[in-house]
């Protein structure tokens, strides 16, 4: 009789802990369900207000940069009916055809390497700095894709995106053929020529890099939201002037912001582009431009076809602020002469084959990093980019910091 209670006992006790272990249980996962819907939650809000801004954005502004990328519009586009003359939809077919070579031959390779090779750069969380950069978004966006801002320096001024529904057939057909004549570089040869391209990016031609860069961001999938005019004031911070007039720095500063999402649609990012003499004569007396380039901190870079001038010390202060704030360089041997990473703090991984610079610039010796190249185990490059598209010898360089 004991025996049978003390059974009865212990199963009550046996199933009343049950109980309370399911009623713990329950509690649990309903706090992890309330810290998952809450964090879902964080997501909906964020991807709303994101979705609000493309959808409050001037639509006027994407459209633009889809047609003179060659890029289909939809009825409801106010630049719709000119996707239907003649002229465009040969623009298109030809913009078409170069876009398909420039992706077998050079982007899908480009995009292969950079998943194999880039992989710090692109999950460290850090902009992009590149100098001597022209308007080319396309490459910096095929190593960078991750980058949340890009900043950019070159000569060429940015311009603006042109008022294409008030342009006549004829305007139209010139502009249209300006803007491809100033891509032609680039498709061909997988850099700017600052001399040639300065003529088509002229007012009233091409009408500035702001173009450019706009239609390889249509491109590249992206949606472009906003363009906008932006300064820098004496402290080195990013201000949006008031008025259209000139800059009153001693050293003159254009410069842009462009506002786009790529094809997720998760996050808004923005490019800057500053046109800018960085020269040490230059830069020199109008500190706020250094200012604001300390201001970036850390950084990712990226150097191409940059015609050798960080070589040179007349270029010492884009130098020392580009080493001293990247984390990562990727360059050919145009950017950064090898003799200025130091060993101790840099880690060099060589790619492709070097050559002599081209007969454009022959005080150029680098004799280091031939040996380098002859040396050190070098990984194969399975694109064509820079100076050597004749002779197909091109070479990357890339830096990345020792951790300390």
């Amino acid at each position: 009789m004991k025996k049978t209670m003390f059974t009865r006992v212990f199963i009550y006790l046996a199933a009343f802990s049950i109980f309370l272990s399911a009623c713990n249980s329950g509690n649990k996962n309903d706090k992890d369900e309330h810290k998952m819907s809450h964090a879902d939650s964080v997501k909906k809000a964020l991807a709303d207000s994101i979705e609000k801004v493309i959808k409050s954005a001037d639509r006027l502004v994407n459209d633009a940069s889809r047609f003179i990328a060659g890029m289909d519009l939809d009825t409801a586009s106010k630049l719709y009916s000119l996707t239907k003359t003649d002229d465009w939809k040969q623009y298109k077919t030809t913009f078409d055809s170069a876009w398909k070579i420039l992706d077998t031959g050079r982007m899908s390779p480009q995009r292969k390497w950079t998943a194999e090779e880039l992989k710090i750069p692109n999950t460290n969380g850090l902009d992009l700095w590149y100098p001597f950069s022209g308007p080319d978004f396309l490459n910096a966006y095929l190593h960078f894709p991750n980058a949340k801002n890009y900043y950019f320096v070159a000569l060429e001024p940015p311009g603006e995106l042109p008022q294409l529904e008030k342009m006549k057939d004829k305007e139209m057909k010139s502009y249209l053929s300006h803007v491809f004549k100033a891509l032609n570089d680039l498709m061909n040869k997988s850099y700017f020529i600052t001399s040639y391209m300065g003529g088509d990016l002229q007012k009233g031609k091409a009408n500035g890099t702001v173009p450019i860069i706009c239609l390889f961001m249509a491109r590249m999938d992206c949606q472009v939201l906003k363009v906008e005019t932006i300064d820098i004031d004496n402290d080195g911070k990013v201000i949006i002037p008031k008025t259209a007039a000139e800059s009153v720095h001693k050293n003159p500063i254009k410069g842009v912001r462009i506002d786009f999402v790529p094809s997720d649609k998760r996050e808004i990012r923005s490019l800057y582009y500053w046109s800018v003499n960085v020269h040490d004569t230059e830069i020199k007396t109008g500190p706020e431009f250094t200012k604001y380039v300390a201001s970036l901190g850390k950084v990712n870079t990226y150097i191409k076809a940059a015609s050798y001038l960080m070589h040179a010390d007349d270029f010492k202060v884009m130098r020392d602020m580009t080493l001293s704030q990247s984390e990562v360089l990727l360059q050919d041997d145009t950017g950064i002469a090898y003799r200025f990473f130091n060993a101790s703090e840099w880690k060099i991984t060589l790619f492709g084959k070097y050559a002599k610079p081209v007969k454009n610039f022959p005080w150029i010796n680098e004799p280091d990093l031939a040996k380098a190249f002859k040396d050190s185990t070098v990984k194969p490059l399975p694109f064509h980019i820079g100076y050597h598209w004749q002779t197909l010898e091109d070479n990357q360089i890339l830096a990345m910091k020792i951790k300390k």
